[in-house]
């Protein structure tokens, strides 16, 4: 009946700030399942459960609300019903259980503060432990669910450490940091260093993947072959009558544990010749020097009719017709 005392703007008031509540756990509720990883370091549904009780807002609006944005965010965002759905649901209908409990023990300690409810010391010293123990278990609650400062802290403490004693490189770049409940530790980082960017994935301890590492690889393959078509179109083809399809290609190879591979070895095949003349070999050995001098190399592999020789770089400027068949030669000995 005490409504009725109530001013036109004092029902309005009222209205717009449980709309603005309601709103307002709706965008929070939503943002627990798919808003960026650092939202999840604050238990906000146990808060926004202390508020409503402090508030005297609807208990059962507040779980009804919460708990459905949670599932069908949720849903959403795993493509359908999964255990995680489950998950989250209940962590959302404890934290806000939770946030009840404590808003009605603020109530206890502002009624007797206000001299309306005697409160005893013993009551207050219960309740001040009821609420610290309530509060950790909600921070416990979305720190296991999904994550806490103090994971996050610790994981870039240990990519730091990781990038700093494997490549000994100070200098490098965080460009993201990827949050995902299906790994381990829970973070990836894109991380540009060297040049290049590089995601880390950790693995156990301080280790970390470099998870990347063939895409860039590859990409950096095709970068530089693309090169080398461009500087072979320059060779005239013609003049090396025995050596039609032959092909050349670029490899990247590491040699020691890196971001970047350090090794640029050339790869010459040249298969289906029915008989390896003099000729063969004369042609071979110019073609090497000359490609190689336009595209500068670690090591160059050789295959002849599936038979592989490795000719170095300080080796190269030696090629020639004995050089060549005598190396195929032992070559075809231990094959």
């Amino acid at each position: 009946m005490s409504d009725i005392y109530l001013t036109k703007i004092e029902r309005k008031t009222i209205f717009t700030k449980s709309l603005i509540f309601v709103l307002l756990l709706f965008i929070i509720a939503d943002l627990t399942v798919i808003g960026p990883f650092y939202f999840n370091f604050i238990p906000w549904i146990f808060l926004i459960g202390i508020i409503g009780e402090v508030r005297a807002i609807d208990k059962i609006l507040m779980g009804i609300i919460s708990t459905f944005t949670v599932f069908v965010s949720t849903v959403i965002k795993d493509g359908g019903l999964t255990i995680n759905t489950l998950l989250n649901v209940s962590a959302t209908v404890a934290l806000l259980g939770f946030g009840i409990i404590v808003g009605r023990l603020i109530i206890q300690f502002v009624l007797s503060h206000r001299l309306v409810k005697f409160v005893s010391k013993t009551k207050k010293v219960i309740y001040t432990l009821l609420i610290v123990v309530i509060t950790i278990l909600s921070f416990g609650i979305v720190s296991v669910k999904d994550t806490s400062v103090f994971e996050y802290i610790t994981s870039r403490s240990s990519l730091n450490k990781y990038i700093k004693e494997t490549y000994k490189i100070t200098e490098y770049e965080v460009q993201e940091v990827i949050f995902n409940q299906s790994l381990k530790y829970k973070y990836a980082y894109n991380v540009k260093i060297d040049g290049q960017v590089v995601t880390f994935v950790q693995t156990i301890g301080n280790r970390f993947n470099d998870a990347n590492m063939n895409e860039r690889l590859i990409a950096l393959n095709e970068k530089e072959n693309k090169l080398l078509n461009e500087k072979i179109k320059s060779i005239d083809i013609t003049k090396y009558t025995m050596l039609d399809g032959i092909s050349v290609k670029i490899q990247m190879e590491y040699s020691k544990f890196q971001i970047k591979p350090d090794i640029k070895v050339m790869y010459i095949s040249l298969n289906g010749i029915t008989k390896v003349k003099d000729d063969v070999y004369n042609e071979l050995a110019d073609y090497i020097k000359e490609v190689t001098s336009l595209y500068d190399v670690n090591k160059v592999v050789v295959t002849l009719n599936n038979n592989s020789v490795e000719i170095t770089k300080d080796k190269i400027s030696k090629v020639n017709l004995s050089y060549l068949k005598g190396a195929f030669k032992v070559e075809e000995l231990d094959g």
